[in-house]
């Protein structure tokens, strides 16, 4: 009775967490502009290893060099960490200045320096992860995560 009882409730929190991890991805709608003008479509997923992750409908997931972004056009809230260590959230806007993405946050537009910027992740993929976490507790299993 018990074995049942687990397994109802693991099978459950992983239902659980797959229908989260697919209601929080957002649409591929972000525009991204490179160096040479060219513009691409997709769902930036992440900004990792010097490398912006962008998921596309018609390419799969493609990875530009972060220095040849020069612009993200972006209707989706996003954590940006800065080399200083400063976290801020917000979204990205349409800007004109080279080596500079134009950030809202707080109401407040502000340019940031593409090289200060050293993380980029996706809020919504975020509560993903937090809710598979909630889930798994929920289910009564061990999960050991830092922040």
């Amino acid at each position: 009775m018990l074995a049942r009882r687990l397994f109802s409730m693991i099978s459950l929190a992983g239902a659980l967490a797959m229908c989260t991890t697919n209601a929080w991805s957002h649409a591929k709608t972000d525009v991204i502009t490179v160096a040479n003008g060219d513009q691409i479509t997709g769902a930036v997923n992440e900004i990792a290893a010097g490398k912006l992750s962008l998921g596309t409908s018609y390419a799969g997931t493609v990875k530009i060099k972060w220095r040849e972004v020069r612009q993200i056009d972006s209707r989706y809230v996003y954590e940006v960490r800065l080399d200083d260590g400063e976290r801020i959230y917000g979204r990205f806007a349409v800007n004109d200045i080279v080596n500079q993405l134009s950030f809202r946050s707080g109401g407040k537009d502000r340019q940031l320096e593409i090289d200060d910027i050293v993380e980029v992740r996706s809020i919504e993929e975020e509560l993903a992860d937090s809710s598979a976490i909630v889930i798994s507790l929920a289910a009564g299993t061990d999960s050991t995560w830092a922040s």
